[in-house]
């Protein structure tokens, strides 16, 4: 079942639900941001749903929303368990108050609400594993990930696939991850066409609702997983590891060589004033060297 505008929209129009499909790489961008049927997105989240069992027990796919950050929150009745979707997010934020809109249907934004005893870094580290596995089903070869909470492309080149928001409000925490699925270079502005990319540029011939599909089942699977295996899975693909870089962190800027991320989820770095294990919560990497 595929729902309208939700509470958080933008006004305007509910977006109807589109017909037909078109190859996931192909056309126009009218063909590109229509032809998906979204609603058969409800059905296959749901079957996913069936297959892994996990946190997640119930999903809502909407064609429009402002944020799926709220939307989430305005539907989930006070409890976790449940997964929001949608075609269109207009009014989308990123962390640190950044935007992060898809206006032209283009990637996926997904929130999942889960109980928020869980540490907001855990959840972080967490999310950006499993979108990271997602895009590697889809590429068929590993991305990356990047301290605090992005996922990089495949190999050295650190652009931008995707990123976690973590909000928590009375007991709730907001897990939202954006993935960049089908946009092609004339998409980007011209400002970040050098640190963005979407799988359709690295080659990946799939719908959105393919990569969502995934990203359900990995959120699934890697919520039991003992936090040690779920640090090391982070650590494994971290692009931070090995450079130099300047943190802002508790107002003041350090900088110095990643060496690694530490069991509780922080990043190691080492500067002049000796090794610091910074928080990811109070944290931002202002620039690479």
């Amino acid at each position: 079942m595929l729902e309208g505008e939700s509470m958080g929209a933008a006004p305007g129009p509910s977006e109807p639900a589109p017909e037909g499909q078109t190859t996931p790489d192909g056309g126009s961008e009218g063909q590109r941001t229509r032809n998906e049927d979204l609603s058969t997105w409800a059905d296959r989240l749901e079957a996913t749903l069936a297959r892994v069992p996990g946190p997640i027990n119930r999903v809502r796919v909407l064609a429009l929303t402002g944020s799926t950050q709220d939307a989430a929150w305005e539907s989930c009745g006070g409890r976790g368990g449940l997964l929001v979707t949608t075609g269109r997010q207009v009014r989308g934020r990123g962390r640190l108050g950044r935007t992060w809109s898809d206006e032209r249907g283009l990637g996926i934004a997904a929130t999942f609400v889960v109980d928020a005893r869980v540490p907001a870094w855990r959840l972080s580290m967490l999310a950006g594993v499993a979108a990271s596995r997602a895009c590697d089903r889809v590429l068929h070869r590993p991305t990356r990930t990047r301290w605090p909470n992005d996922v990089l492309e495949p190999g050295e080149g650190g652009r931008k696939l995707g990123g976690v928001l973590i909000e928590v409000r009375d007991g709730l925490a907001m897990v939202g991850v954006g993935v960049n699925v089908r946009q092609q270079e004339s998409d980007w502005p011209v400002s970040l066409r050098e640190r963005a990319v979407s799988l359709a540029q690295l080659g990946a011939g799939c719908f959105r609702i393919d990569v969502i599909e995934e990203l359900l089942a990995q959120v699934q699977r890697l919520w039991a997983h003992p936090v040690d295996e779920l640090v090391e899975a982070w650590r494994e693909r971290e692009w931070l590891i090995g450079r130099r870089c300047t943190i802002a962190h508790d107002g003041e800027q350090h900088t110095g060589l990643v060496r690694s991320i530490d069991p509780i989820g922080k990043l190691v770095l080492e500067s002049a004033a000796g090794e610091l294990h910074v928080a990811s919560a109070s944290a931002s990497v202002v620039r690479y060297l």
